[in-house]
């Protein structure tokens, strides 16, 4: 049998925030920095959601009118964030050379996309809660796979970046991949 090779963490942990990134930037949201010390496994992107007056707008109809309808244009506004969420497993997985979710960051990312999801879906159907957190995991997970391996070069470099700057603005990621 095989031995199989152990992933290198600290690059897989850049390429993960390096994913979140890529997705952010490729939809069009502001990334103000991106932060990882792979070493110590600490790792946080900070994304802006430049929808977030439209989000408000449909959020006020929701907690009037909970229906469906206003459930979808909630997630048509913030389809960004969540796209860039799962960004981070399609970076991580770039080491691995297929979809996986092996580091804890993966967890954090997919309870932040579920909550997201449980928060506006708490005063519908069951049904229709589940069918549209299917069909919007899917486009998210299919969005951020189409992009990440698209730009595989750019996600290089900003997680060999962040191997030598464990930090970087927005302005030196646009920089950086431009």
């Amino acid at each position: 049998m095989p031995v199989s090779e152990e992933p290198d963490l600290p690059r897989q942990c850049r390429l993960h925030e390096a994913g979140h990134a890529i997705v952010a930037v490729d939809l069009g949201l502001t990334v103000r920095s991106v932060f990882c010390d792979g070493a110590e496994g600490a790792c946080e992107s900070e994304l802006s959601v430049d929808s977030q007056n439209e989000s408000r707008h449909w959020r006020e109809i929701h907690r009037k009118f909970p229906c469906l309808d206003t459930v979808e244009q909630i997630v048509g506004t913030d389809f960004g964030w969540l796209a860039s969420v799962l960004g981070g497993i399609a970076g991580e997985s770039l080491i691995l050379g297929r979809p996986a979710q092996t580091l804890r960051r993966a967890s954090d990312d997919l309870g932040n996309f579920y909550g997201f999801l449980s928060q506006l879906t708490r005063d519908l159907d069951v049904a229709q809660a589940n069918a549209l957190w299917l069909k919007t995991f899917i486009r998210a997970q299919e969005k951020a796979w189409d992009i990440v391996p698209a730009r595989k070069r750019d996600v290089e470099k900003i997680a060999d970046r962040l191997a030598k700057q464990t930090t970087l603005s927005g302005d030196e990621i646009h920089q950086l991949i431009s």
